[in-house]
């Protein structure tokens, strides 16, 4: 028999609270629809998949990413903290529990370069009465190397999709694990 794996993160109320409002800054953004969409934003990197999800999905849409999650809880940190990790689990699964409660439209984004990053995404989200799109943006490979570059050297306040995409994916897998879809 398999032994049973999990983790305890053990949170005081203030802790608590100070995720919660995180998640909520997150889901706020998304419109209730009678039929919600999921948006999957995939392409290679510097492709330009923030800068389209910004522009055509940024309002009426819960982005549920791990690194903007990660960057909204450790944006007023001096220090990083040994529990941010499990944090960010923690308030990625309030934020999708409460979108797809709430049938509110969601966004993503993904590199997409496996198949697996799809098919632990879509049946789910179809079965909890999601309607499911996607986009791939595709740049060259000067321009994505050019815009990869830019957004290291300037900033921009993101993450690479390709550091985040495994934890982005992961929330929804423990989503789906969790409620047995």
């Amino acid at each position: 028999m398999e032994e049973e794996k999990y983790s305890v993160i053990k949170l005081n109320g203030e802790e608590y609270l100070r995720l919660a409002k995180i998640a909520d800054e997150f889901v706020r953004k998304g419109k209730v629809e009678e039929n919600p969409k999921i948006v999957i934003v995939s392409g290679g990197t510097g492709s330009g998949k923030t800068t389209i999800r910004k522009k055509d999905f940024d309002d009426g849409y819960v982005f549920i990413d791990a690194g903007a999650i990660y960057l909204k809880l450790t944006e007023n940190e001096t220090k990083k903290s040994d529990k941010d990790a499990g944090y960010c689990r923690i308030i990625g699964d309030m934020i999708i529990t409460t979108a797809i409660e709430q049938k509110k439209n969601i966004v993503i984004e993904i590199i997409g370069d496996k198949i697996e990053q799809f098919d632990s995404i879509i049946p789910g989200m179809t079965k909890k009465g999601y309607k499911v799109e996607n986009f791939f943006v595709a740049a060259g490979p000067v321009q994505a190397f050019d815009r990869h570059l830019k957004q290291q050297m300037v900033g921009g306040g993101d993450i690479s999709t390709y550091f985040t995409q495994d934890g982005t994916i992961q929330i929804f897998a423990d989503y789906f694990d969790k409620k047995g879809v």
